[in-house]
């Protein structure tokens, strides 16, 4: 009995990490996705208030 609750938690402990690794992944692309908006979003608003006050 006590072999098969062992044999429960780990594979129950298993897919957990096989979520996480996704996750972590996930985490990666977005924080790139973030940075390269936050660039662009920067440079645009700044080009364009630049405009205006050209004008």
């Amino acid at each position: 009995m006590d072999n098969a609750a062992l044999e429960i938690e780990t594979a129950s402990m298993e897919p957990p990490e096989n979520t996480m690794l996704p996750m972590k992944k996930r985490k990666k692309k977005y924080g790139t996705r973030i940075k390269h908006s936050t660039g662009t979003g920067t440079n645009q608003p700044g080009n364009r208030q630049s405009a205006p006050e050209n004008r």
